[in-house]
């Protein structure tokens, strides 16, 4: 569909924010599964709530714009790709751990870009339900990225211990 208007547009950007939700949610289970601290366990457990919790607030805006959910896949937010390419590398499982993490601090400050921009297309359409909802996962995004920054601290100064320093 090609892009007139700024509802054209915001459904466009909805459309990739959907699909880099569904790619995140996906590796997010994978992960899961094989995740070996508990804090990154648990903390993937949440974030993969909060992410079920935005894809209905993506698909609920597309539903008041009448408009079936439909996802946009983007060189930008592909969870699933890039853990393909981490994976590739085969890392020991320390530095996957570390690296998985890191995945996540990315794509949280990614998609905290992305609900800034559906917030202000949003506003520009004066829908402020949409609005609201976004503002929800905004903040939600927000508070897992420093999460995440926050494991990753903890867990990359344990795993330098693991590895002697490079010459």
């Amino acid at each position: 569909m090609p892009i007139q208007t700024p509802r054209d547009l915001f459904l466009f950007e909805l459309g990739k924010v959907y699909h880099s939700e569904q790619s995140t949610l996906q590796g997010m289970h994978q992960l899961v599964q094989q995740a070996q601290n508990p804090q990154h366990k648990s903390l993937l457990q949440q974030h993969i709530t909060e992410t079920q919790q935005q894809i209905r607030n993506i698909e609920q805006c597309f539903a008041r714009l009448g408009q079936p959910a439909t996802p946009v896949p983007s060189q930008f937010g592909d969870y699933m790709r890039d853990l393909q390419a981490l994976q590739q590398q085969n890392p020991p499982p320390e530095l996957h751990q570390l690296a998985t993490m890191g995945v996540g601090i990315w794509y949280n400050h990614f998609e905290v870009g992305c609900y800034r921009e559906l917030i202000t297309l949003a506003q520009t359409l004066g829908d402020q339900e949409c609005v609201t909802l976004f503002e929800q996962s905004l903040r939600q995004e927000q508070t897992m990225a420093q999460k995440y920054d926050e494991i990753l601290r903890q867990a990359g100064q344990q795993v330098v211990q693991r590895f002697p320093r490079a010459a």
